[in-house]
């Protein structure tokens, strides 16, 4: 994803980057509370090379399969390069 970027300090400025990627993460599990209910914490969610991946239970993972049209399609907004793992 590019952005506009006016110095190359603000490239690479750690904090901005960190409250995007802190932002993404928020929305995700935004999307997956409206969808299925679940309260989920940061520590389920991993990004690394546009994979995301959800640590959760057999049980939690079988609720979120449920509903996985509905959040894959949100999820795509937010990142439309987002691969989802459970």
């Amino acid at each position: 994803m590019f952005k506009n970027v006016n110095s190359l300090s603000e490239l690479l400025n750690l904090e901005h980057q960190k409250k995007d990627f802190d932002n993404q993460i928020d929305s995700i599990l935004k999307i997956i509370k409206v969808e299925t209910n679940l309260d989920l914490k940061n520590g389920n969610i991993f990004i690394k090379n546009n994979n995301l991946k959800i640590k959760a239970s057999s049980s939690i993972k079988f609720i979120i399969l449920l509903h996985l049209i509905q959040i894959n399609q949100k999820i795509k907004l937010i990142n439309k390069d987002f691969i989802l793992e459970l």
